[in-house]
């Protein structure tokens, strides 16, 4: 009976004071009982092991204690068996009990540790300085910091389960944010640039980084966004871009003056070839150059362009020559652009038009003075020819001398010997008994001694045929009167001087008659 309570006490999980209850009982009872069958025996002594040996008291026993000895030490040794297992049991549940002890404690710090986090992830959130959203899969926001709030121009009250549609700008802004949606319901993160449309301002322009929330099964769930407001930046990158358009459309303008005023460095190039030049560069100057056409009348002569039409959309600058109007130039466009005050022609490109018109004046006056010039040029040329006049120039800086055509046609020198006539050559061409006194004058002026600047000297041609210039010449100074130069205008006076010795020879013969 006391061996049942034992097992049952012991399987049923019954208190471990209740276990050991029932191993002091057991112990108790068979100790008795082993004391008692010793007794029995028939012995005076009380204790068997003191007086017989152990072999003894097996041969005395009879065959009934032997069974019940048996069972005794059977009941011991289950005894042992379950004590052991009992406190091995024991010991387990107790450490069990501790790492339970530890799990909670674990468990507990972990908890105030993720409360701690929390609090400090949302405190970042709060207080971030760009805008952060959640949105759901119906794109309701769920969340927003305070900075958020203030971009989009709400109160968090007013904003929340509301649609993020409803702060899109335009179509256009709806089109960008569907697209980029797709790409996050693939679990790809995004960014990208928006209008929005605040309850409390004007538009401005944001920058939205948003990546997607993913479920425990790997799904779109939502969306998490950083905002960020651009708009001045975006101004800015519009002023920058205005700025460099204008700088732009100004190089372009300079280009086309530089371009119109080129056309008279062009040798021979006549009015007809400047007009029909500037039809093709005119158009270069202004902001919409493809769709330009350019007409030009200068007098009774039309210039047009090529894809010259006539439209509305035009402006007319009158051409004046010594602020007399010969012609205009008139530019148009093709087609309609947008108008800037009443016309489409901006304040800049209205100014190229009347600069390249006063710059067309000026050269049209260039070529009239260039072309009188060149008139006079040959006239004098003609005067010189028939006058036999010439001039050469010495420069006193250099020391250099520039005799001119003129000068070797009174000398009747070849073309070919004009190239390499020089100083040297001027002395050696002059009669022997004239370069003494002709290097005496050159030494006087050299040394900016101008008392001699007339004078007259032979000369031996390359034909045999001498011939006697006159030479005057003329000092040119700077502003501080230093000398710069002598200009010498020299004339054929052979045919004086052979008169005037040829009279000299009539008169001693006559002389001599006379006597």
């Amino acid at each position: 009976m006391l061996f049942c309570y034992f097992y049952i006490a012991f399987i049923t999980d019954g208190s471990m004071v209740t276990k050991h209850k029932a191993y002091l009982t057991i112990i108790i009872v068979i100790t008795c009982f082993f004391v008692f069958n010793i007794n029995s025996l028939g012995g005076e002594s009380t204790s068997p092991i003191d007086k017989i040996s152990l072999s003894n008291y097996y041969d005395t026993i009879t065959e009934r204690h032997i069974f019940w000895i048996n069972l005794l030490f059977g009941i011991l040794i289950g005894i042992v068996i379950i004590g052991f297992f009992g406190i091995k049991k024991h010991i387990e549940n107790k450490k069990y009990i501790e790492r339970l002890q530890k799990s909670v404690k674990e468990t507990e710090e972990a908890k105030r540790a993720l409360k701690y986090s929390e609090g400090k992830y949302f405190s970042l959130i709060r207080t971030l300085n760009e805008g952060f959203i959640f949105t759901d899969t119906n794109n309701k926001i769920s969340f927003l910091n305070k900075k958020a709030c203030e971009i989009l121009g709400s109160d968090s009250e007013d904003i929340i389960n509301k649609s993020i549609y409803k702060f899109l700008l335009t179509p256009e802004d709806v089109r960008i944010y569907n697209e980029k949606q797709e790409l996050r319901k693939n679990g790809a993160s995004c960014q990208f640039e928006l209008q929005i449309k605040r309850s409390d301002s004007e538009p401005i322009w944001v920058n939205i980084s948003e990546s997607p929330i993913l479920d425990d099964n790997n799904k779109w769930s939502g969306s998490v966004a950083i905002i960020v407001d651009i708009t001045e930046r975006k101004n800015y990158d519009q002023g920058m871009r205005e700025l460099t358009a204008n700088l732009n459309q100004k190089v372009k303008q300079l280009n086309c003056l530089y371009d119109i005023s080129d056309l008279t460095s062009i040798p021979g190039i006549t009015f007809e070839e400047i007009f029909l030049k500037s039809l093709d560069i005119i158009p270069f100057g202004l902001k919409y150059t493809h769709d330009a056409c350019v007409e030009i009348i200068f007098e009774d002569q039309v210039f047009r362009s090529t894809n010259f039409k006539e439209t509305k959309w035009s402006y007319t600058v009158p051409i004046k020559v010594q602020k007399k109007k010969l012609g205009h130039i008139r530019v148009l466009y093709i087609e309609e652009k947008p108008f800037i005050h009443k016309d489409p022609f901006h304040f800049n490109e209205k100014i190229l038009i009347k600069n390249i018109a006063e710059k067309l004046g000026q050269v049209i006056e260039s070529k009239n003075m260039e072309n009188a010039l060149k008139e006079s040029k040959c006239i004098l040329a003609l005067a010189h020819k028939v006058a036999r006049v010439g001039d050469w120039e010495w420069n006193l800086n250099s020391n250099k001398k520039i005799f001119s055509d003129s000068f070797f046609e009174i000398l009747e020198m070849p073309i070919e010997k004009r190239y390499f006539f020089d100083e040297e050559m001027f002395f050696k061409m002059l009669l022997p008994e004239e370069r003494k006194h002709v290097k005496n004058i050159f030494k006087k002026i050299s040394r900016h001694d101008f008392s001699i600047l007339k004078f007259e000297a032979g000369f031996m041609p390359f034909d045999g045929n001498i011939k006697y210039i006159s030479f005057t010449g003329e000092v040119f100074r700077d502003e501080n009167q230093k000398p710069l130069r002598v200009i010498f205008i020299t004339k054929d006076i052979s045919e004086e001087i052979i008169a005037k010795k040829e009279n000299q020879v009539k008169k001693t013969i006559i002389d001599k008659n006379d006597k």
